[in-house]
C-alpha cells in the first residue's frame, strides 16, 4: 500500500489533536510509522509534510528491504514522524 498526499494530512491532523504513534497505528493499521526527532534525519532529506511540533518523511520498503526515505508517494509505505527541537 502507498501513502497518498490526502493520508499523510490526515496523519498531521491526527498528530495535532493526539500526537501518540499507538493513534497512528489505530487510525492507520496498514501503514507503518516510526518516531524520532528531527536533528536525527540527514539533512539532505527533506520532509514531506510539516508542522511546527513534527516533519513527516515518507519511508519505503519492507517485505525484506531495509526502509529508505523517499519522496516517492507511490513507493511510500509508512511515515516518519520526527519531532521537532524547536517546538518544545
Amino acid at each position: 500500500m502507498s501513502v497518498t498526499p490526502r493520508q499523510l494530512l490526515a496523519v498531521a491532523e491526527t498528530l495535532q489533536l493526539t500526537p501518540s504513534l499507538s493513534a497512528l497505528r489505530a487510525r492507520f493499521p496498514a501503514l507503518h510509522f516510526t518516531a524520532c526527532s528531527d536533528d536525527e534525519i540527514a539533512p539532505q532529506h527533506r520532509p514531506a509534510f510539516a508542522t511546527d511540533e513534527h516533519a513527516l518523511y515518507l519511508v519505503a520498503g519492507g517485505g525484506g528491504q531495509c526502509p529508505a526515505i523517499t519522496d516517492d508517494f507511490a513507493a511510500a509505505t509508512g511515515v516518519v514522524v520526527a519531532a521537532r527541537a524547536d517546538a518544545a
